[in-house]
């Protein structure tokens, strides 16, 4: 039944040999660690552009210089 794998001698095992490791396998802890690391890098990454993108953007023009007025 279901309910001897979840708590049977199998399961015990592999819980005192690690833990994560142990019952759900290497692949899981590995897979988890790689998606926490890809997401790290990504928000260092866009983190990166929002702080580069505005100093990229070309600077306002001058103003336009003022021609003097008909009476002046």
């Amino acid at each position: 039944m279901l309910a001897d794998d979840i708590g049977g001698p199998a399961a015990q095992r592999a819980m005192a040999s690690g833990g994560a490791d142990g019952l759900f396998g290497a692949g899981v802890t590995a897979g988890l660690h790689l998606s926490l690391v890809v997401a790290g890098v990504a928000t260092l990454l866009v983190a990166a552009l929002i702080i580069a993108l505005p100093r990229a953007k070309s600077p306002e023009p001058a103003p336009a210089a003022k021609t003097p007025a008909m009476g002046d």
